[in-house]
């Protein structure tokens, strides 16, 4: 089956895939049994997405709605987290064979002894930012000394970003008063809580000035962490590697199909959210429309002389050795490296 193909957009800033997504009270969704050996693949598979279902994942939608997954010879179903549940838990567990998942998240994840690693890219490039009040005196990392800024908590991307950059910036954790907020970041940065918080370039800014709050984006300079990926494990690679491939291909058409529909104004897009993500109309509807919007750019920019790289799977030219290393040498200068992994046992054969 021939790849959709679409024009690849240049702009800037991207999507919050997993800080927007997150709920407490987000009931596990359970994955839809498929027999073996359906659509010529090898067995089926299941993808899985954090947490409660959300226009983040439209992508995926598009894989499942418009029979991506079946063009591809592939029998695969779609699964929301829980909110309490391990991220690769279902996958170390067979439950799930893929997920949609930070690549910084699988270095951390593999280091402390996980089967992960990085199939390819969903993201180009990490979206996470600092952000500020519009008048805020902080106009670089390093401005942040003596000041608070806020974040999720001790956990995940958010984390990542601002420990690699107070490492970058020459700054200790001591000379920062970073504080643990939920994710309440917009509040917070408007009721002058701190005087910063990290968040997902396509997220926060897109909630701030969709409540008339004026921030400021200020770049981290992460140029060594990855973004959001396609993860697997070696031990289901080794089970069903054809399968694998062909679903992560039918997540990168959904990724086209959803670019496509955002520069034809997105109502494809929507409407194709809208059978997956509940309560999605009304001024809901402008604030999906904005984040998609915000997302192309992470979406976009890969060479498409290199798409297939990886066993067709796009992105060979973004996940490589040099890369990974690059990465896992930043998280290691940043401390958040419980133990060690190489890049060659982070990568996909």
């Amino acid at each position: 089956m021939m790849r959709r193909k679409i024009a690849l957009v240049a702009s800037a800033l991207v999507a919050a895939l997993f800080t927007g997504a997150c709920s407490a009270d987000a009931p596990p969704a359970a994955p839809s049994a498929k027999p073996d050996g359906a659509g010529g693949q090898g067995a089926a598979v299941t993808v899985g997405l954090t947490y409660v279902p959300n226009v983040q994942f439209t992508p995926a939608y598009y894989a499942e709605s418009k029979d991506f997954f079946r063009e591809h010879g592939v029998e695969a179903s779609l699964r929301h987290h829980g909110a309490q549940e391990d991220l690769f838990g279902a996958l170390a567990a067979g439950e799930e064979q893929l997920v949609v998942a930070g690549a910084t998240e699988a270095a951390v994840a593999a280091a402390a002894g996980q089967d992960v690693v990085l199939l390819a890219p969903y993201y180009r490039a990490y979206p996470a930012v600092l952000i500020v009040p519009a008048d805020s005196p902080i106009q670089s990392v390093a401005d942040l000394k003596g000041h608070s800024v806020g974040i999720p908590g001790e956990y995940g991307e958010n984390l990542y970003a601002l420990e690699g950059a107070l490492a970058q910036a020459g700054l200790t954790r001591s000379e920062v008063d970073v504080q643990s907020i939920g994710y309440t970041q917009v509040a917070a940065l408007a009721a002058g809580h701190v005087d910063a918080v990290i968040g997902f370039v396509n997220n926060e800014p897109v909630q701030a000035a969709a409540q008339g709050v004026q921030v400021r984006v200020v770049p981290i300079g992460h140029t060594d962490l990855l973004g959001a990926a396609i993860v697997t494990s070696r031990a289901a690679l080794e089970k069903n590697p054809e399968g694998i491939r062909a679903a992560a291909l039918a997540l990168q058409d959904g990724i086209d199909a959803t670019v496509a529909s955002l520069e034809a104004g997105g109502e494809e897009a929507l409407a194709v959210a809208k059978e997956f993500v509940p309560d999605l109309n009304g001024e809901a509807e402008a604030g999906a429309l904005a984040t998609l919007s915000a997302t192309v750019p992470l979406w976009t920019g890969f060479d498409p002389a290199k798409d297939d790289g990886l066993g067709g799977v796009r992105g060979s030219e973004y996940i490589t050795v040099t890369s990974v290393a690059a990465m896992l040498e930043a998280l290691e200068s940043a401390g958040v490296l419980k133990g060690e992994v190489t890049a060659g046992a982070l990568l996909a054969d």
